[in-house]
């Protein structure tokens, strides 16, 4: 009897374990609600900074960026046909190329990037760390570190169009 029992109760565990390995790994992730959203175990874990900013972009305060961009103010200005300070004007930078100013004269580092576009994913990379994103750049900002502060700073950049 003892040995019965502990045959069925190991079959029951496989299968609760199969089961479990079957609704992890055969389940599609769209049929589940968000909190059911698994992701298989040799998944790498993201580091806690890798954001995906335009998810932060929907709930972004434009008036905090408005304020934050004060302190910008000291080397940029922000509106349009404004002359150019230590920095270049930021009016229109969303949606710009790269070191696309012609009134400025950008750091090679900068120059070397002319070829992309200062999207949001762009700006949100270069505004946590300058130095980090362009080696050797002029600018001596050591960046953001709020990850939602820089999606509001965007979100205010945004509006200079």
């Amino acid at each position: 009897m003892k040995g019965r029992f502990l045959f069925f109760a190991s079959v029951a565990l496989l299968l609760a374990l199969a089961a479990g390995l079957g609704f992890r790994f055969f389940v599609s992730k769209q049929t589940l609600p968000p909190f059911f959203h698994l992701s298989p175990i040799t998944a790498p874990r993201p580091a806690a900074d890798a954001i995906i900013p335009n998810d932060m972009l929907n709930v972004a305060d434009v008036q905090n960026g408005q304020q934050l961009a004060k302190s910008c103010g000291a080397c940029h200005s922000f509106h349009e046909g404004e002359a150019r300070k230590v920095g270049p004007n930021l009016f229109g930078i969303v949606g710009a190329r790269i070191a696309s100013r012609s009134d400025f004269p950008y750091s090679e580092a900068m120059l070397a990037l002319r070829d992309r576009i200062w999207t949001t994913d762009e700006l949100y990379e270069w505004l946590r760390d300058p130095s980090d994103y362009a080696p050797g750049t002029k600018m001596s900002y050591g960046g953001l570190a709020d990850p939602q502060d820089r999606m509001d700073l965007i979100a205010y950049l945004m509006t200079l169009k």
